[in-house]
C-alpha cells in the first residue's frame, strides 16, 4: 500500500511558512512560486499550475461560470418595491463579482485533479496569487482530508521603496495636464426635452475634447448630488432580507436547485452575498433617484457606457424602462446580451468591438462605429540613445482568464535576461506593472502590491542579470519610455497597441489565444511576431535591430492591422450621436 502523503499547495505570499513546510512535504503544487527544486531532494513529485489548469480545462471553466451567474439572475424573487429583478441585478454584477466565481471554479477544478489520487493524506495551503482556500477546503473535506491554510504574512518594510514612491508621486503633481476644452452644464430641474443627458463621465471627457460637441445641446445627468433617495443603512437591511428569502427559495429548497451541481450552491452564496452587500443598496439609490428624475424631465437622448456595478449604469436601466431611448459607448467592458443590457444604439470604437459584441449576439442593427477613445494619435518623439532599447511590458495575475498561469512571469524573465547576455551591444529593461488590487482571499488573493514588486526584484536577481538588463518600478510611465524604446515585448499588455501605432516593432512572449479581444485575427495580418524560447527571441531581436527591411515589414503589418481592425477609420463620436438623433427622427 503507498504510504500517505502530504500535499504543500505552494502559494508565494507567506515565504517563511513555504520553507518551514517544504521540509515535511512530498507532493508540491506550485501556482505562483519557482522553487528551485534541487535544493528540496526528498521532494519526489512536483506540479505547476499549468500542468493541471490547460486549454482544455477553459471551456468547462467558462461554462461553469456561465451557468452559476446565469442562475443568479434568471430567477427572480420580488420584494415589494425593491429593485430586483434582473436587469437592475445584471446592473450590480461588478468585475469582481466574476472573478470571485472564477477563482473558486479554478481552484475547485485544481484541487480536484491533484487530490485523485488516494495517497494524501494531508494538505497544506499557503496564500499565493491564484490560491483560493475555500475551493481546497471545499474539495478535502468532500474526501475527508484535513487542510492547514496559511495566510499572507506581513509584507516586510522597504524605506527605500516608500520613499522612492514618494518621490514620483511628487513627480506627477509637477507634471501639467491638458484639461478639456469643453465644459457641459449639468442639468437641473428645468425641462430637458430638447437636450441629451450624458450619465457617464468618461463619454463626457470624450465629446469635451471635440469643440463640435456644442452643437448637440448636452447636459451633464446629476448623478452624484441629487435630491430624494433613502438612507443607505435602510437599503442594506431590506436586501440583507431578501437575499435570505432568495437563498431559502432558490438554494435550500432541494427540487429548485436540481440542474446545478452541488457545490455551485457554496459559489452562488458568496456571490449573491458580495453583490447584495457591496452593490445592490448603494446602486438601489441611484437607481430611485433616475426613476424619480427621469419622470419629470424627458431628454430626448441617454448617452451612457458599459461599464458595470456603476451610477451611471442604473441611470441608462432607468432611462430605458421610462422609454427614453439610450445610446451606450464601448468602454473597456464588452458587453454581453446575456449577461448585460440591450441600449437602443451600440457605440463601437474599434473592429474588434465589432465583432465581439457581434459574435456575442447583439445585432448589427444597433452598431454606430465610431473613432476608438484609445487612440491618442500618437506620433514617434524618439529620443535618442546611444544603444538600441528593448522594453518588457510586465502584466500581472489579475485572476480573470482561466488559461493564464500566475507563473506566467518566470520564463520571460529567464528569456530576456538570456537574451541580455547573448546582445551585450544592447539594452534591455523590465517594467513593472503599475501596483493594483487589494488582496482577498475570496478572490484568491489575486492583485499586485509590494509583495509582488519584492518577489520579481528577487527573482531577478537570482538570474544573475548582465548589467544591460534592468528593472523598472511600477511608478514609472510606460508611455514615456516607449519614445526610447526600439523594440517592446510583452504577453498581452495593451501597451502594444500603443506601440503598434507609434512605429515600435512588438515581439509576443506568450502566443495570444484565438478568442483574445484586443489580438482577434492578427496573424492574419502578420503582425505577431511570436518567440517562446530565448533561442527565437534573441534571433527575432537581431533580426529587427540589425534588419530594417525585416522591421519596417512588421512595424507596417501591425499599422495594417490597427487601421483594419483595431482602429478602422470611421466617424468621431459627436457624429455617431448625429446618427442615433437622425434614427430617431
Amino acid at each position: 500500500m503507498a504510504r500517505r502523503q502530504t500535499l504543500l499547495v505552494a502559494g508565494s505570499l507567506a515565504p517563511n511558512a513555504l520553507s518551514r513546510y517544504l521540509k515535511e512535504a512530498d507532493l508540491v503544487l506550485e501556482i505562483d512560486t519557482q522553487l528551485e527544486r534541487s535544493r528540496y531532494p526528498q521532494i519526489k513529485n512536483w506540479l505547476a499550475y499549468s500542468d493541471i489548469i490547460g486549454s482544455d480545462q477553459v471551456t468547462e471553466v467558462h461554462q461553469e461560470l456561465d451557468q452559476v451567474l446565469t442562475y443568479f439572475l434568471e430567477h427572480h424573487l420580488p420584494l415589494g418595491d425593491l429593485p430586483v429583478h434582473r436587469a437592475f441585478r445584471v446592473g450590480c454584477l461588478s468585475m469582481d463579482a466574476k472573478r470571485l466565481v472564477l477563482a473558486h471554479i479554478v481552484g475547485r477544478i485544481a484541487a480536484l485533479r491533484v487530490l485523485k489520487s488516494d495517497s494524501i493524506a494531508r494538505i497544506v495551503a499557503i496564500a499565493g496569487n491564484g490560491v483560493q482556500f475555500s475551493a481546497w477546503l471545499e474539495v478535502a473535506s468532500e474526501m475527508e482530508i484535513p487542510v492547514t491554510c496559511i495566510d499572507p504574512e506581513p509584507t516586510p518594510f522597504n524605506a527605500w521603496r516608500l520613499l522612492k514612491k514618494w518621490w514620483y508621486k511628487r513627480q506627477q503633481r509637477s507634471v501639467a495636464t491638458n484639461q478639456p476644452v469643453l465644459e457641459f452644464e449639468s442639468a437641473d430641474s428645468q425641462q430637458i426635452e430638447d437636450a441629451i443627458l450624458c450619465s457617464s463621465e468618461r463619454v463626457a471627457r470624450f465629446l469635451a475634447k471635440d469643440p463640435s460637441a456644442t452643437a448637440l445641446n448636452i447636459k451633464l445627468a446629476p448623478t452624484k448630488n441629487i435630491a430624494g433617495g433613502q438612507d443607505l443603512n435602510h437599503y442594506t437591511k431590506l436586501y440583507d432580507e431578501w437575499w435570505k428569502a432568495w437563498q431559502q427559495r432558490f438554494l435550500n429548497e432541494g427540487p429548485v436547485h436540481q440542474a446545478l451541481a452541488p457545490h455551485c450552491l457554496r459559489i452562488l452564496r458568496d456571490l449573491g452575498a458580495m453583490v447584495v452587500k457591496n452593490s445592490c443598496p448603494k446602486l438601489a439609490i441611484s437607481y430611485l433617484r433616475a426613476k424619480s428624475y427621469l419622470a419629470d424631465n424627458r431628454p430626448k437622448l441617454l448617452l451612457c457606457d458599459t461599464q458595470v456595478d456603476t451610477t451611471e449604469r442604473m441611470w441608462a436601466l432607468a432611462a430605458q424602462e421610462a422609454g427614453i431611448p439610450v445610446a451606450a459607448y464601448v468602454y473597456d467592458h464588452l458587453p454581453d446580451p446575456k449577461q448585460s443590457f440591450i441600449p437602443n444604439f451600440l457605440f463601437c470604437d474599434s473592429g474588434r468591438t465589432i465583432r465581439v459584441v457581434t459574435e456575442r449576439g447583439f445585432s448589427k442593427d444597433i452598431l454606430i462605429p465610431v473613432r476608438s477613445h484609445r487612440q491618442a494619435n500618437l506620433s514617434r518623439s524618439l529620443i535618442p540613445t546611444r544603444r538600441p532599447l528593448v522594453v518588457f511590458a510586465d502584466s500581472y495575475y489579475a485572476g480573470v482568464r482561466a488559461d493564464i498561469s500566475p507563473r506566467y512571469w518566470f520564463p520571460c524573465y529567464e528569456m530576456i535576461v538570456q537574451a541580455a547576455r547573448a546582445l551585450p551591444e544592447l539594452d534591455f529593461a523590465i517594467k513593472l506593472h503599475p501596483l493594483r488590487g487589494k488582496r482577498e482571499a475570496s478572490f484568491g488573493f489575486t492583485a499586485f502590491d509590494e509583495k509582488d514588486v519584492l518577489g520579481r526584484q528577487e527573482f531577478f536577481r537570482q538570474l544573475h542579470p548582465p548589467r544591460n538588463v534592468k528593472l523598472i518600478d511600477p511608478e514609472v510611465n510606460l508611455s514615456q519610455m516607449l519614445n526610447r524604446t526600439s523594440i517592446l515585448l510583452h504577453v498581452g499588455s495593451t501597451a502594444s497597441i500603443e506601440a503598434f501605432e507609434m512605429g515600435i516593432a512588438v515581439i509576443f512572449l506568450k502566443d495570444p489565444p484565438p478568442d483574445a479581444p484586443s489580438y482577434i485575427g492578427i496573424k492574419e495580418f502578420d503582425a505577431c511576431r511570436l518567440a517562446l524560447d530565448a533561442p527565437t527571441l534573441i534571433q527575432h531581436i537581431r533580426d529587427l535591430v540589425s534588419r530594417s527591411d525585416v522591421r519596417q515589414e512588421l512595424v507596417d503589418n501591425q499599422r495594417r492591422f490597427l487601421k483594419t481592425v483595431y482602429w478602422p477609420p470611421g466617424p468621431s463620436l459627436v457624429e455617431g450621436i448625429q446618427s442615433c438623433l437622425n434614427k430617431l427622427g
